[in-house]
């Protein structure tokens, strides 16, 4: 993981994600480092515990979640574009009983966070796809997709956005980046508060119902 870390960033995403996710503030979520594609966060054993005395699986899994939604809200922080951005896709292997700090780590690589953002600047969409391993054997490995779209209401701050450039807001759509992705059929949400979007927001628009459970 590199070394060059931006800590005033790490430290204000961190608060803006704790403050606006419960479930992250309960879990104790702590960005240990961040860079312009690298993240690595940790969250202690003692309340994502479970009746074994190891990991509960639901932390494990949100904290993997987190953690690449924490990366790509912090490439868009960094470009100044205001999106929507949600989780498409997120699967999970567990391959081994975490017993001590849990910590999750990603990156993406240079070529990859320029598509991403090239994608949001032409066609107003673009998808990231991240591996996620969870500790250092590692014990488990999230897969994860993530759909971002540009927000067309630019005078509206979302609770986890900072002050938008207006030069982002109002651009056309294009067919460069593939529909499926942020297609009703493909798109899922998951139980981690906060993550999804909010009524009326063109990702809602997209999204489908959440399945009775």
């Amino acid at each position: 993981m590199n070394s060059d870390t931006d800590n005033g960033a790490a430290a204000e995403l961190e608060q803006r994600i704790r403050a606006a996710i419960p479930l992250a503030e309960a879990m104790q979520f702590h960005i240990e480092s961040l860079a312009p594609g690298e993240i690595r966060v940790t969250a202690p054993l003692a309340p994502n515990i479970n009746i074994h005395g190891t990991g509960f699986a639901g932390s494990i899994y949100s904290l993997a979640v987190l953690t690449g939604w924490a990366l790509c809200t912090h490439l868009l922080d960094s470009a100044g574009i205001a999106a929507e951005l949600v989780v498409a896709r997120a699967d999970i292997k567990y391959r081994a009983p975490v017993d001590a700090r849990l910590e999750c780590r990603t990156s993406a690589a240079s070529a990859q966070r320029e598509q991403f953002l090239a994608d949001l600047t032409d066609s107003g969409k673009a998808v990231m796809a991240l591996e996620i391993p969870v500790g250092s054997v590692p014990s488990a490995i999230l897969t994860a997709t993530y759909c971002a779209l540009v927000s067309k209401d630019c005078s509206r701050k979302s609770i986890l956005s900072r002050r938008w450039r207006s030069d982002n807001c109002g651009l056309r759509a294009k067919s460069s980046v593939s529909r499926d992705a942020c297609s009703p059929d493909s798109a899922r949400r998951i139980s981690v508060p906060g993550i999804f979007p909010r009524a009326g927001s063109p990702v809602a628009a997209a999204a489908p119902a959440a399945a009775p459970r």
